[in-house]
């Protein structure tokens, strides 16, 4: 079992704190999710976590190893962003070798109709959910110890969510996830765990009723 500690995470814009001493503790096993409005800092969160974004205070240790730059964190936390990054006129099946260096994994990951229906299209020719879909599924298929989604489901049709929430809970049993996604109820279905980020601080939801509480939701 492996365990991701994230701790003492500040973050400002423009004299604005936008995280404030952020902690969260992630193991094999645990899905956890982080729920909030637009802009409240999840995207930010994650990219502080990540190393893509700097911040003023961070300490991120895998497995009672610290993580000081990008780099080690890459080799220990996957993350899907909202955004697509892979080379337009790549091939999805040469965009699928690059990912996986294990036989038994990319034989798992290719058992999918959906799959099956574009692995030999260029990346440029698939519709957005298609395109969120195959990157969804390449990050928590990879063989990092941790995956970070954001907004995995956005996009998506109910049978391919159900297919990527399916997915979730399978490749958990071999890492640790935390995920967004305003679709707050799909989330918390397959969540082992639930938090609210508001004013920079992660507040943990148990139910409907906590989202109620914390101005979330309406009743």
């Amino acid at each position: 079992m492996s365990l991701l500690e994230i701790d003492s995470i500040q973050k400002s814009y423009n004299g604005n704190k936008i995280l404030r001493s952020i902690v969260l503790h992630v193991k094999t096993s645990d899905i956890v999710s982080i729920i909030g409005r637009n802009g409240s800092g999840k995207t930010t969160l994650f990219d502080v976590i990540f190393g893509s974004t700097s911040a003023e205070q961070k300490f991120v240790r895998i497995d009672g190893e610290v993580k000081k730059n990008t780099f080690e964190i890459k080799q220990g936390i996957s993350f899907a962003t909202q955004f697509n990054h892979f080379p337009k006129n790549l091939k999805v099946s040469k965009l699928i070798n690059l990912f996986f260096t294990d036989d038994f994994q990319k034989k798992l990951f290719l058992d999918d109709n959906v799959i099956d229906e574009i692995i030999k299209n260029r990346v440029k020719d698939l519709s957005y959910g298609t395109l969120r879909y195959l990157q969804v599924k390449l990050y928590l298929f990879s063989d990092s110890k941790f995956c970070i989604l954001d907004e995995p489901f956005a996009g998506l049709s109910p049978i391919l969510i159900n297919k990527i929430s399916n997915f979730i809970v399978e490749q958990s049993k071999n890492k640790g996830i935390i995920i967004s996604d305003h679709q707050f109820d799909y989330v918390m279905n397959i969540a082992t765990r639930n938090h609210y980020l508001k004013n920079g601080v992660l507040i943990e939801i148990k139910d409907r009723n906590d989202l109620i509480k914390v101005g979330y939701i309406k009743n």
